[in-house]
């Protein structure tokens, strides 16, 4: 198995980080097809209690190095407020090119790899914008 589906949840330790990493990047997850305009990947995790405050850090770290990649337009880390060991990454990029270019990081995958070993499990859903994606004027 190359990764998992994009409906599928992944308890930690069911794929190595490569394993991981490459099955984004493959966009076998997405069911997409070649060609992908503006990626859009939303990520729920669910961390250990005890660890979520080390989950909000490295997202933070991440959302960070994100937002200087060239080609990303949306890197959001959610925190729920009624279950703060819940959160949600939705990030959105301009093409393929451009979120390959986020995935292929060093610092993003080293990163990537310390939330995984925190968490009890992540989703990942991954497609393309099909409305929406715009700033709400006050």
């Amino acid at each position: 198995m190359c990764g998992p589906r994009a409906d599928e949840a992944v308890p930690p330790g069911r794929l190595s980080q490569e394993s991981f990493i490459d099955a984004v990047m493959s966009r076998k997850i997405a069911n997409q097809g070649d060609e992908m305009n503006e990626p859009a990947i939303c990520v729920s995790i669910v961390a250990e209690k005890a660890r979520a405050d080390e989950v909000a850090e490295l997202l933070t770290e991440m959302a960070a190095l994100a937002v200087e990649d060239e080609g990303c337009t949306i890197f959001s880390a959610h925190r729920s407020q009624r279950n703060p060991h819940v959160f949600v990454v939705y990030e959105t990029y301009v093409d393929k090119a451009a979120h390959e270019r986020h995935m292929a990081s060093e610092e993003l995958r080293a990163i990537n790899g310390r939330v995984r070993e925190l968490c009890v499990s992540l989703d990942i859903v991954a497609g393309s914008v099909v409305a929406g994606g715009v700033t709400a004027r006050a």
